[in-house]
């Protein structure tokens, strides 16, 4: 049999049986695999925290070629991390897992990409931060690590520094249009153009390049915030074919 073993993190389960759970985790080596988890549903079972979205945890499955499914040999807590402790961390965690999920494939690894998540995770146990800011910076260097990097240093037109109350967001290239350049063209001539407020881009680049300890610093005005989430849903749209959007709450699987 062929054995593999990985550090992984949790991000979705489902019931596969009365007794069994297929869970789907990103592994530091081998990328995205799915594995049944027999008896894990079970009352007794002393494995069940373990499956919880969001767990860190250290894997080892039968790999089979040619198969999409693999049987779970083992699964090891490597840390605890906190638990989301209030519906806008839980939120922002599970938005991070679906991405994830969602533009992983299976037997393609991304080592960069597992240790962001996992900094954001570790991040989402700090009550000082903004768990927004966490999922909207996160959402910037995940698509960097898919091929779609933003350029938010310069603009894209003069190259200079992106400056002004009105800045221009240009989705397909990820970068922005100075007021000054933006004042000179037709915006209704420009495609995939949005409009935001100075404010907004400069968070945006804060969040592009200030590591996850120094969230906690940043305030975010309600326009900000709007805006901050238009783009990152319409970069998610444009590049990837799709919005994260959550289910209620009562429809994330418990085992």
């Amino acid at each position: 049999m062929n054995f593999r073993k990985s550090q992984a993190i949790v991000l979705h389960g489902r019931r596969w049986s009365e007794s069994s759970l297929i869970l789907t985790c990103i592994t530091a080596d081998y990328g995205k695999v799915s594995v049944v988890s027999k008896g894990v549903r079970r009352p007794k079972s002393n494995v069940a925290p373990y499956h919880i979205p969001g767990a860190h945890v250290e894997l080892i499955w039968i790999h089979q070629p040619q198969r999409d499914l693999f049987s779970l040999v083992s699964i090891d807590p490597v840390e605890r991390l906190q638990p989301f402790t209030d519906i806008a961390r839980f939120n922002s965690g599970m938005r991070l897992l679906k991405l994830v999920r969602k533009t992983t494939m299976p037997e393609s690894p991304h080592l960069a990409g597992f240790h962001q998540l996992l900094r954001s995770l570790h991040a989402l146990s700090d009550p000082l931060t903004d768990p927004a800011l966490i999922y909207w910076q996160f959402t910037i260097r995940w698509f960097a690590e898919m091929g779609f990097p933003w350029d938010l240093a310069q603009c894209n037109v003069c190259g200079h520094s992106v400056r002004g109350n009105q800045i221009g967001y240009l989705v397909e290239q990820g970068s922005g249009i100075c007021n000054r350049c933006l004042k000179q063209q037709s915006t209704t001539q420009i495609p995939n153009l949005l409009l935001i407020g100075g404010e907004t881009f400069a968070i945006l680049k804060k969040l592009e390049t200030m590591p996850e300890r120094g969230l906690h610093r940043i305030s975010v005005s309600e326009r900000s915030r709007e805006e901050i989430e238009l783009v990152c849903n319409r970069f998610s749209e444009y590049h990837l074919g799709f919005q994260i959007r959550l289910k209620p709450i009562m429809d994330v699987v418990s085992v």
